[in-house]
């Protein structure tokens, strides 16, 4: 056993929850019979991230609840650059 201990690593974690449900009507997915635009929210829809890392690595989690977002509802909405998370999502 060696008589120097380890550096403590430092994690830092951040959350988020993000309101991304459009102010404006738009076209449902899934609902093929429908020939509209949405007429008002029933639910709100949510973005969720979970960030840990040091300040050599780190890891990103970003759930939400939709099919497709635009990029403009990504822009100052959480922990990341968009492009950063175009590049993680592929």
């Amino acid at each position: 056993m060696s008589a120097t201990a380890a550096k403590p690593v430092l994690y830092s974690v951040g959350a988020a929850k993000v309101d991304v449900t459009p102010d404006y009507p738009v076209r449902l997915s899934g609902y093929g019979g429908r020939q509209r635009e949405s007429e008002g929210v029933d639910q709100r829809l949510f973005a969720r991230a979970l960030a840990i890392g040091t300040d050599r690595e780190g890891v990103a989690l970003l759930i939400r609840n939709l099919i497709l977002l635009f990029r403009k509802r990504l822009e100052g909405c959480i922990l990341f650059n968009p492009a950063e998370v175009d590049k993680l999502s592929g």
